[in-house]
C-alpha cells in the first residue's frame, strides 16, 4: 500500500514537473513581450516626453501609450515571479540539482522568488519592507549575487557546453556582480554608518560597463555567429533589423549626445563613457543574435533571454529587473531550456 502511495505521489509530481516545463516557454514569451512593451512605452517614452509637445491629440496619444506601458509593467512584474517559480520547480525536480554544486543557485533563486512574492505584499500592507532601507538592499543584493554565482560558475567550469557560451555567461555574470558590488557596498556603508565611499566602488561599476560591451560580442560568438537558417529572406532580416535599430541609435546620439547618454543611464544603466562606436557595434551584434535566435526553431528561449537581459539593463534597481536577469541566466545555463521548441 505504501509503495503504491509513493508511486502515485511520484507520478503526480512528475506530471506537474512536465506540465511546468511545457508551460514555461509560453510564459517566457509573454513575459518578454510585456517587458519589451514597458521598456518602450513606459521607461523610454515617458523620459523622452520632455521633448514632445504634449497638447491635444499628441497628449491623448501619449497618455494612451504610457497607460499601455504601465499595464505592461504590472503584467511583466507578475509574470517574472511566475516564470521564475516554474523554472525553479522544474529544476528542483532534476536530481542533478540536488547536489552540492547547485545549492548556491537553488538557494539564491528561492530567496529571489520569496522576495518577489513577499515584498509587494509587505509594501502594500505598510510593513517594514515598505522603504528601501540599507539592510533590505544588502540582503537582496547578496541573494541575487548568490544566484548569479550558483548559476554561472558551474556552467562556466563545465566542459559540456561550448567554450564561447561559457565565456559569454561568465562575462554576463561578472558584469552583474560588478553592479551588485556597487549597490551592496554602499548599503553596507550606510548600515554601518561608516563615513566615506566604499573602496573602488565606482571603478568596479565602470569595469562592469566594459564587461557589458564585451559580453555582447561574446554572446554574438556564442549564439549568433555562423547562423545560416532560413535562406536569403532570413539572412536579409538578420541584417536589416539590427542595422535599422543601430542607425536609429546613431541618429539619436548625433542629434543630442547628452540626452542619449541620460536616456541610456535611465533605461539600461549605461553611462556611455566608452567611445560610442563600441556601444554601437555591440548593439548591432546583440541585435543580430536576437534575430538569429528567434529564427532557429530551438532558439526561442535564448532569444527571449537576450531580450530580458536588455529589458533588465545593467544597473539593476527594481526587484523585477533582478528577476529578469536571474531568469535569463537560468535559460542560458540550462540546455533543456536553450533547446526548447515552441
Amino acid at each position: 500500500m505504501a509503495t503504491r502511495v509513493l508511486t502515485a505521489r511520484s507520478s503526480v509530481l512528475g506530471g506537474l514537473s512536465a506540465s511546468a516545463e511545457a508551460v514555461l516557454p509560453y510564459a517566457l514569451g509573454f513575459l518578454t513581450a510585456a517587458g519589451v512593451t514597458e521598456l518602450l512605452l513606459l521607461r523610454t517614452l515617458s523620459r523622452v516626453a520632455v521633448h514632445i509637445p504634449k497638447q491635444g491629440l499628441v497628449l491623448s496619444l501619449y497618455q494612451q501609450l504610457t497607460g499601455v506601458g504601465s499595464f505592461a509593467f504590472d503584467l511583466a512584474t507578475i509574470l517574472a515571479v511566475v516564470v521564475l517559480a516554474l523554472a525553479l520547480y522544474a529544476l528542483l525536480r532534476r536530481e542533478r540539482w540536488l547536489d552540492g554544486g547547485h545549492l548556491l543557485a537553488v538557494s539564491g533563486l528561492a530567496l529571489l522568488l520569496a522576495w518577489g512574492v513577499l515584498f509587494p505584499l509587505l509594501r502594500s500592507a505598510g510593513g517594514p519592507a515598505g522603504g528601501p532601507d540599507d539592510a533590505a538592499k544588502l540582503a537582496f543584493g547578496l541573494a541575487f549575487s548568490l544566484a548569479v554565482v550558483g548559476l554561472a560558475l558551474p556552467y562556466a567550469l563545465s566542459r559540456q557546453a561550448r567554450p564561447a557560451r561559457r565565456i559569454a555567461v561568465g562575462l554576463v555574470a561578472a558584469a552583474y556582480l560588478c553592479g551588485q558590488y556597487y549597490t551592496v557596498s554602499y548599503a553596507a556603508i550606510g548600515l554601518l554608518n561608516a563615513g566615506g565611499p566604499p573602496a573602488v566602488a565606482s571603478q568596479v561599476l565602470t569595469l562592469g560597463e566594459v564587461l557589458v560591451v564585451a559580453s555582447a560580442v561574446a554572446i554574438f560568438a556564442a549564439w549568433g555567429a555562423g547562423t545560416s537558417t532560413g535562406g536569403r529572406s532570413c539572412a536579409r532580416l538578420r541584417l536589416a533589423i539590427p542595422t535599422a535599430l543601430s542607425l536609429l541609435l546613431l541618429a539619436s546620439y548625433l542629434a543630442n549626445g547628452s540626452t542619449s547618454a541620460i536616456l541610456s543611464l535611465w533605461t539600461e544603466g549605461l553611462t556611455l563613457y566608452l567611445p560610442f562606436p563600441l556601444y554601437l557595434a555591440a548593439f548591432w551584434l546583440y541585435g543580430w543574435t536576437v534575430v538569429a535566435s528567434f529564427q532557429r526553431r530551438d532558439g526561442f528561449a535564448v532569444g527571449c533571454a537576450l531580450l530580458l537581459l536588455f529589458v533588465g539593463g545593467y544597473a539593476l534597481e527594481l526587484t523585477y529587473q533582478h528577476l529578469l536577469a536571474a531568469i535569463a541566466l537560468v535559460v542560458f545555463t540550462q540546455p533543456e531550456f536553450t533547446t526548447a521548441r515552441v
